[in-house]
């Protein structure tokens, strides 16, 4: 899945909210979790959650998807990832621990 990250280098995928130091930062607790279960909440276009998949081979993704965010290319994308996502489509304030 490293190749995810060379995508977003590439521009081919969206990179994530968050200036280059920020985006190491982010990695490195990734790299904490290596290889677990990780969970997004509010995923807008993707650019999170797909770096979130170069770092795991199971994921949660939870977003309502009303804000103006489409849901149907982070779902393309993580099936042409080879990313084993669970989409759950409620909103944040919705979520029942």
């Amino acid at each position: 899945m490293e190749n995810i990250l060379q995508l977003q280098f590439d521009n081919e995928l969206p990179k994530p909210g968050k200036t280059g130091l920020d985006w190491y930062i982010f990695c490195s607790v990734l790299e904490l979790y290596r290889n677990k279960p990780i969970l997004e909440i509010g995923i807008g276009n993707g650019g999170s959650f797909y770096t979130i998949c170069s770092y795991t081979n199971k994921a949660w993704a939870i977003d309502s998807w009303q804000y103006g965010w489409d849901k149907k290319p982070v779902e393309e994308n993580c099936a042409s990832l080879n990313c084993n996502v669970t989409f759950v489509d409620i909103a944040s304030n919705e979520i029942d621990p």
